[in-house]
């Protein structure tokens, strides 16, 4: 907080955007983090042929931030918005989620759409209960989950696009973990939109040049409702590299203004280019159990369902 009065009128100012040396004062803080959201839409021409979307609403600041934007956006851009909230089944986090979800329907007027990952057959729970024997991370899971239903719901839906609430901070971090672990398919999908390719269907994220932080005050100043906690598997979740690097560009960038969005810019402007025109994608099939879209003959996502059923069943035969 700061006592000197806004560069737009002699309101005090709340914040200061470090990066291009503005106090603002709540309105035009607003106003500001409004513009940036649109100006970031038309620059990159995000909704261009996109006229339905899906939306996953976690119910965190950066998905309960954009569900709003678009919400209040919706003329401008001539969108149909079809939100969906998945339940993890993560006990009281869940709830909590879901306490989320009715507030901002309450809000907005709108209404979500629920899918529980439970009528899959497991809950991120059960993930977490066998993540040693799975051998794979539980946010890695939670992702591959995530993707999956949102994209399977999307295709149901026959919607153009899935969206996500990717922020800056999150896009930096990307860019750093996948360069350290000479991740080359993992850098070209770095985009604000990536194209429907087969049954995968086009993704967009608008909050990508849109720092964490500027996110929060935003929720924090509209009162949008949204989940104050993380979720509770986070901090054992097996990333100590990547929340490392997400910890060390936050610092860099207090002492270095404008460091994460020359960065994303940077790899945008002069390396994405050159990495999509040379790299080889690789071939998008249909997975042979349930269709959705693969590299291999069966998704990841049937794999990890496979793998708890097979764990479940020597359990089950264990304790007979």
């Amino acid at each position: 907080m700061t006592s000197k009065k806004c560069h737009y009128c002699n309101e005090t100012a709340i914040v200061r955007i470090p990066y291009i040396k503005l106090r603002l004062c709540k309105d035009h803080f607003i106003q500001y983090f409004e513009q940036k959201f649109v100006k970031t839409i038309e620059s990159f021409n995000l909704f261009k042929g996109i006229r339905k979307v899906v939306l996953g609403f976690s119910g965190g600041k950066d998905s309960s931030a954009l569900l709003y934007l678009l919400h209040k956006y919706s003329e401008l851009f001539n969108l149909e918005i079809y939100p969906i909230h998945i339940d993890l089944g993560i006990e009281d986090y869940s709830k909590q989620c879901l306490t989320i979800v009715d507030k901002v329907e309450g809000k907005l007027g709108i209404k979500c759409i629920t899918v529980k990952v439970k009528d899959y057959g497991f809950t991120i729970s059960d993930v977490k209960r066998l993540e040693s024997r799975i051998k794979r991370p539980i946010c890695s899971v939670c992702g591959i989950v995530k993707r999956y239903i949102l994209n399977k719901i999307a295709l149901e839906l026959k919607v153009d696009a899935v969206i996500t609430a990717h922020n800056l901070n999150d896009i930096a971090q990307y860019l750093l973990v996948n360069y350290m672990s000479g991740n080359v398919d993992g850098l070209v999908k770095i985009t604000p939109k990536i194209p429907s390719i087969g049954n995968a269907v086009c993704r967009l994220k608008p909050l990508f040049l849109i720092p964490e932080n500027e996110i929060q005050l935003y929720v924090e100043l509209l009162e949008i409702p949204h989940v104050n906690i993380k979720c509770p598997y986070f901090n054992s979740s097996k990333k100590p590299l990547q929340q490392s690097l997400r910890e060390l560009l936050i610092h860099i960038e207090s002492k270095y203004p404008g460091t994460l969005i020359n960065m994303v810019m940077n790899y945008l402007r002069n390396i994405h280019p050159i990495l999509n025109r040379h790299v080889r994608h690789g071939d998008v099939k249909n997975c042979l159990i349930c269709g959705m879209p693969t590299q291999k003959d069966i998704c990841a996502f049937c794999k990890i369902r496979m793998k708890i059923q097979n764990l479940n069943d020597e359990r089950s035969s264990s304790e007979e």
